[in-house]
């Protein structure tokens, strides 16, 4: 047998293939048992899945952007409403 590292890790892991083995030969033992807690399980997930919202933006979102923008020093007021506006356009 090997020792160190190598010799536990090879020991751990026919340890773990057994009792995998082990757990799925009682599994196949037990079909109609685990069928129940399979529909369970499903019968759950789909309730959940009409609870949980799914929307990416939350229920409170109000639909508001806030957006700065920037003219040149000296922009006239008329000139700031059409970027402002042409920006909204774009937006919406």
């Amino acid at each position: 047998t090997k020792r160190g590292f190598f010799g536990w890790f090879n020991r751990a892991f026919d340890r773990s293939s057994h009792g995998y083995a082990n757990t799925v030969a009682r599994g196949l033992g037990r079909t109609k048992r685990l069928m129940v807690v399979y529909l369970a399980i499903v019968i759950a997930m789909g309730w959940m899945f009409t609870r949980i919202p799914t929307a990416f933006l939350p229920g409170e979102d109000q639909g508001i952007l806030f957006a700065q923008i920037q003219t040149p020093a000296g922009a006239t007021a008329e000139r700031t409403k059409a970027v402002i506006d042409e920006a909204t356009n774009y937006l919406l």
